[in-house]
């Protein structure tokens, strides 16, 4: 019931801008970053004046659910298909009646800048499920549950890697981003995008701590040479084995290929070190 509940929500506030917005600078005094809290359940909105929002849902602390797009109102009622939802404000409070349940937002800033853009895009993000980096010269580093090394570039609605195309949006300092698995949500570590990748870094600051994403508990570790040969010793958390194995590479770009066939992706960006399997 609570999932449709939150569904019925973001539709109801995916409504509530577009009209407004269409009238002049923010007429109605709704932009900006609204939260609630029911319960062991956060909420959180941004709404901008130019029609557009983003919309958090945490449980217990934990991202739950998310979600972003644009939306439109009236005078009385938020429209949404065939039903129309009540809602009233006043100054810093927002009440939203959707289906006999009142929920109280208030607003915690006025601040709601849509930063939608290729330029924005650029440096660090640490999310609900990893962390990305968009350099300035158009590479992506994607170290979440899919990891991978392409290049971007982005619209205002449309971010383009690897073949494919993610609608996105950047409100304030969060970035949003949607593909299979739902929205996904980043806060911004930096804004540069530098690349510093270079071997000094690769060999001097050897050992490298691959933690396998998926399942947490599998330590890879890689200890680079100037003179091109790497070992790495493998371990399972709680495990005392461990096993060993060395080889040659050769560093190019972004790429660390290995000797037994097996390529690394290897980036410094903005101070921020990555390195995963692809």
């Amino acid at each position: 019931m609570k999932k449709i509940v939150h569904a019925l929500l973001v539709l109801i506030i995916a409504l509530l801008m577009v009209s407004c917005a269409t009238e002049g600078e923010d007429p109605t005094g709704l932009r900006g970053v609204w939260k609630a809290t029911d319960e062991d359940q956060s909420y959180k909105f941004i709404f901008t004046s130019d029609g557009h929002f983003a919309y958090e849902c945490y449980y217990e602390g934990d991202l739950e659910e998310a979600e972003f797009g644009t939306f439109e109102c009236d005078e009385s009622f938020i429209r949404t298909f065939e039903y129309d939802h009540a809602y009233s404000w006043d100054g810093n409070k927002l009440v939203l009646d959707f289906f006999g349940t009142d929920l109280v937002f208030t607003r915690s800033s006025k601040s709601a800048k849509n930063n939608t853009s290729q330029s924005k895009l650029r440096g660090v993000w640490e999310g609900d499920y990893g962390v990305q980096a968009f350099t300035a010269n158009g590479t992506l580093l994607d170290q979440t549950y899919y990891p991978q090394l392409s290049e971007y570039t982005a619209d205002a609605k449309y971010l383009y890697a690897d073949g494919e195309a993610y609608e996105y949006l950047i409100l304030n300092n969060t970035y949003y981003v949607r593909d299979s698995l739902g929205v996904h949500v980043f806060d911004r570590l930096t804004s540069e995008g530098k690349d510093q990748t270079s071997k000094d870094i690769l060999v001097n600051y050897s050992p490298w701590d691959l933690v396998d994403l998926g399942e947490g508990l599998n330590h890879y570790i890689y200890t680079f040479t100037s003179g091109g040969k790497y070992t790495m010793e493998y371990y399972y958390e709680g495990d005392s084995e461990r096993t060993k194995t060395s080889g040659t590479y050769k560093f190019s770009g972004h790429v660390i290929e290995l000797s037994d066939d097996g390529e690394l992706a290897y980036a410094i960006i903005d101070n921020k070190p990555f390195m995963f399997t692809i």
